[in-house]
C-alpha cells in the first residue's frame, strides 16, 4: 500500500527521564565512557562473542538459522505468527557484532506482540565495507521473502543499524524487485556518516557514550572508498520518496539528535513517506538496549507501530 504524501508526525514525549535512566546517564558521564570504554570498543571489536547464538533464545519460541554467504540469518518466531515479520540489523557503529541488549529487544517484539523476527548479521569492519554489508542483507532478504511468502515485512534498525535499514530501504525503493516494506523503525539512527550537521558540536557536553572522532574512524572503514555523502552509508543524502511510514525514535541529548531532525523535515516534504518522530528527553544513546522503563516504553511504541494499521 503506498502511503499519502508526507506528513510529519511530531511525538514529544512530555515525562521526565526515570530514576533508573538517569541513573545510567549520570554513570555514563562520571566515567567519561565515550572517551574511553566506547573507544576501545570499537577500536577492537570482539568477535564470536555468541551473544546472539540460537541456543540463547526462550525454548519456548521457534529459532531458525540460515546461512547467506558465511554470515548467519536467525529467525524467531512465536508458537503462533500473526505474520507481521520484521528484518532488524543491529547497531554497534558497523564494527560490533550483535549483543544482549539486541537478543532481549528480539524476544520482547516475539513474545509480547507476536511478531516474527530475523536478525541479519551482516558483515562488519574493517573486515568488510558498506558494498559487501549491502549485497549480503540484500541477499538475505530475498531468501526471507522466498521463504515467508505470506508475510507483511518491516524493518528496524538501531545506532548504525538504524543507518543501514534506512539506506536499504532506498534501495529496495529503487531496485522495484523485492516487497518494499512500508513501515521502518529507526532507533537512534546514525544518519551521516561523516557527522557533519552544524549543530552537532552543541551536543558534546550532553552526549555520554558516542565519541565524534571514533565514529567517523569506524565509518570511514565502513564506507571505503565511497563517498561520505553515498547514500548507501550517508542515507540522509539519499531520496526520501516511497518509503511508507517511518518511525524515528531518538533522544534529545544525543549526537544524532539534529540529523533525525533533518530526516524528519526530509520525509515530511517527500512523496508517498510518512514520519514520526519520536523525541525521548535525557536518554543515553541507543537506550532501548538498556534495562530501563523508557526501554519498555520504546518497545511499545515499536510494537504497536509495527502491528496497527496507519
Amino acid at each position: 500500500m503506498q502511503s499519502p504524501r508526507g506528513s510529519h508526525s511530531l511525538l514529544t514525549l512530555i515525562f521526565m527521564p526515570s530514576i533508573s535512566a538517569s541513573f545510567y546517564y549520570r554513570t555514563f558521564k562520571a566515567f567519561k565512557l565515550k572517551n574511553s570504554i566506547f573507544a576501545k570498543v570499537i577500536d577492537n571489536p570482539p568477535r564470536n562473542s555468541g551473544a546472539m547464538s540460537a541456543k540463547k533464545f526462550p525454548k519456548n519460541l521457534t529459532v531458525t538459522e540460515r546461512d547467506v554467504e558465511g554470515f548467519m540469518v536467525l529467525t524467531v518466531q512465536p508458537t503462533t505468527p500473526t505474520g507481521h515479520h520484521v528484518v532488524f540489523l543491529h547497531g554497534g557503529a558497523y564494527k560490533v557484532e550483535g549483543m544482549a541488549g539486541h537478543r532481549t529487544l528480539m524476544v520482547q517484539l516475539v513474545k509480547r506482540f507476536g511478531l516474527t523476527v530475523s536478525f541479519i548479521d551482516y558483515p562488519l569492519a574493517p573486515e568488510h565495507q558498506a558494498t559487501y554489508s549491502h549485497e549480503v542483507v540484500m541477499k538475505a532478504y530475498a531468501q526471507l521473502v522466498a521463504a515467508y511468502p505470506e508475510d507483511s515485512f518491516s524493518l528496524l534498525g538501531d545506532s548504525a543499524g538504524g543507518g543501514l535499514a534506512l539506506a536499504f530501504l532506498q534501495q529496495l525503493r529503487q531496485q522495484s524487485i523485492l516487497p518494499v516494506p512500508q513501515k521502518t523503525v529507526l532507533v537512534s539512527p546514525w544518519l551521516d556518516i561523516d557527522l557533519v550537521h552544524e549543530a552537532i558540536p552543541r551536543y558534546e557536553p550532553t552526549e555520554v557514550i558516542l565519541s565524534r572522532d571514533t565514529l567517523r574512524a569506524a565509518g570511514k572503514l565502513y564506507r571505503g572508498d565511497l563517498a561520505p555523502t553515498d547514500p548507501l552509508v550517508s542515507p540522509l543524502y539519499g531520496d526520501m520518496s516511497g518509503l511508507g511510514h517511518i518511525l524515528v525514535q531518538i533522544s534529545t541529548v544525543e549526537f544524532f539528535y539534529p540529523d533525525s531532525q533533518a530526516l524528519a523535515e526530509k520525509l515530511t516534504a517527500a512523496e508517498g513517506s510518512q514520519v514520526t518522530l519520536s523525541e525521548y528527553p535525557g536518554m543515553v544513546h541507543d537506550w532501548i538496549v538498556f534495562p530501563m522503563p523508557e526501554t519498555t516504553k520504546a518497545i511499545e511504541e515499536i510494537g504497536y507501530f509495527l502491528v496497527g494499521d496507519d
